[in-house]
């Protein structure tokens, strides 16, 4: 799942943010044998479509929409992805319910660069 310029006014919140740190849960929960959910009808389930649950904590350093500053806690949507790094800037798109977020990281190049200019950052580019 990639942001959309046309869905932008649904996110709660979007800024630009250097990553922190990463928690793979789903990694974590895989290698302890452990289920990364438990569904009151089937019990407990491990996710093994790529999509095992990634936290990522990020300082907030230009907020381009919504009241979020400081430090945040985020769980990365989407199906496959290759998470952010540690250090690395990103553009968070987070979700309605305000803890969801999708992420543009520098590491995807143009792409990153892209989205500054959309969203009239282009000078964070540097």
């Amino acid at each position: 799942m990639a942001p959309s310029i046309e869905k932008l006014s649904q996110y709660s919140a979007v800024f630009v943010g250097r990553v922190t740190g990463i928690h793979l849960k789903g990694y974590e929960n895989g290698l302890l044998s452990r289920p990364d959910g438990v569904d009151p009808e089937i019990g407990a389930f491990s996710i093994t479509n790529g999509a095992s649950p990634v936290t990522v904590y990020a300082a907030v350093t230009q907020n381009i929409r919504g009241a979020l500053s400081g430090s945040v806690e985020l769980r990365l949507a989407g199906c496959t992805f290759d998470p952010p790094q540690l250090r690395e800037r990103a553009v968070f798109f987070v979700q309605p319910e305000g803890t969801i977020a999708l992420v543009v990281k520098e590491g995807d190049g143009s792409e990153f660069l892209a989205w500054l200019t959309r969203l009239g950052v282009p000078e964070l580019a540097r």
